[in-house]
């Protein structure tokens, strides 16, 4: 028996990443992302809490607003959220996880291992109620910046279950 794919995408902001995973997923069925399109896991199992505290405190130093900057688009980003429609609702088609598959994958610690397994169970309840998708798949921009060494990691241990392929997006977003 064939190996289910695992499409592992790595992309950045803006380069119509969304785009890719809307064909790939709802027009196709091809492979099906599970929850949601990016989940950040590998972002949080690949670095240790203090590398993560320590990447967040450099990126707010980054982006510093003065206070009533940040108050005004906190307030912009609560109209927006509350005047939008969910976005793709049709993307939430053929989820047949349940609670505890969704608690199992958000609690902590963070690991690889529940990584894979919610992967494993999506594609066992898609294809247990006989959902044409070849593959399930993890579309987080975040993907791009892992470190190699936990890459190869990665790779190795999908690739007992999986057959792995990456997509790498990379487009400017000003001729886009």
């Amino acid at each position: 028996m064939n190996k289910p794919k695992f499409i592992i995408s790595l992309g950045v902001g803006w380069s119509a990443t969304t785009p890719l995973w809307y064909t790939i997923q709802v027009q196709n069925k091809f492979v099906h992302a599970g929850f949601q399109k990016e989940m950040g896991y590998l972002d949080q199992v690949s670095y240790s809490p203090a590398e993560r505290f320590k990447k967040r405190r450099e990126s707010e130093a980054k982006l510093s607003f003065p206070k009533s900057r940040d108050t005004t688009m906190v307030s912009l980003s609560r109209s927006y959220d509350s005047n939008t429609k969910p976005r793709l609702p049709e993307a939430k088609t053929d989820i047949f996880l349940t609670k505890q598959d969704r608690r199992n994958i958000g609690s902590f610690p963070y690991t690889l291992d529940k990584y894979i397994t919610y992967y494993k169970r999506l594609w066992e309840t898609l294809q247990e109620n006989n959902c044409p998708y070849q593959g399930v798949g993890d579309f987080s921009n975040a993907n791009a910046w892992l470190r190699e060494k936990f890459c190869h990691k990665l790779v190795d241990k999908l690739s007992e279950d999986f057959d792995v392929k990456v997509l790498m997006i990379v487009r400017d977003p000003i001729r886009r």
